[in-house]
């Protein structure tokens, strides 16, 4: 066994000059930041946010990443899907308003397969029925 210098003698005494490997969190501090980090990589979140959990959705209303993720769509297709208005939704009207898009079954099963389809379908006749979502019925919170 070799002779200790003093400062490996100091790091034993002392855990938080003990060596950490590159890249890895090195306090609680550090843990709790990169956790919600670790889990949005792995197509998870931590808690919502309080709006989020305050505000009721109405019959057949999801909100945007959990349609993203029961639908297994990456989150900017379905993103592009609401700019082209190829499906209901409504933006909470506060700073960073959350999407709330509206799906019930047989717009879950459109939205499928029109995530299925190739990139070079626009020109097929199908465009037409996957890209024209079906009317939503009227309720007091329509879009």
């Amino acid at each position: 066994m070799r002779p200790r210098n003093s400062e490996e003698a100091a790091a034993e005494r002392e855990p938080s000059r003990r060596h950490r490997p590159t890249g890895r969190p090195q306090t609680q501090e550090e843990i709790s930041i990169a956790s919600p980090e670790l889990l949005s990589r792995q197509g998870r979140s931590g808690p919502r946010p309080r709006l989020m959990e305050s505000h009721g959705l109405a019959k057949d209303e999801w909100w945007f990443t959990d349609l993203a993720r029961h639908l297994q769509l990456p989150n900017p297709t379905l993103y592009s899907w609401v700019r082209r208005g190829w499906v209901h939704a409504r933006q909470l009207p506060v700073a960073g308003g959350r999407w709330i898009i509206w799906a019930d079954a047989d717009e879950l099963d459109r939205l499928r397969r029109l995530h299925r389809c190739p990139r070079s379908w626009m020109n097929r006749p199908q465009a037409a029925e996957l890209t024209r979502p079906k009317p939503r019925p009227a309720t007091s919170q329509n879009l």
